[in-house]
């Protein structure tokens, strides 16, 4: 029981912390996509380099949204190494 209580204490406290970083990155995507699609319409050409960081966002947001559901215990970023290191 005090176990359950725990790990529900934590995920309310790893959740508030990505929740926070989480809605800076979704801020810092929509800027470079901004940024991108004005590139795009005045150069022709797409910043590829975006790519990575959008994908990558969109799969750290499925992990914390899965996480943050309970349907999933994979913490999410930046979470998911710290308590690697603790658990091995």
């Amino acid at each position: 029981m005090k176990s359950q209580r725990k790990e529900g204490l934590l995920r309310i406290l790893i959740s508030g912390i990505s929740g926070i970083i989480f809605y800076i990155w979704t801020w810092l995507t929509i800027i470079l996509s901004v940024i991108n699609l004005v590139w795009t319409i005045l150069s022709g050409e797409k910043i590829k380099e975006f790519y990575g960081f959008s994908e990558e966002y969109s799969k750290e947001l499925n992990i914390f949204a899965r996480y943050v559901s309970f349907t999933s215990d994979d913490r999410p970023l930046p979470f998911k190494k710290i308590f690697k290191k603790f658990n091995n």
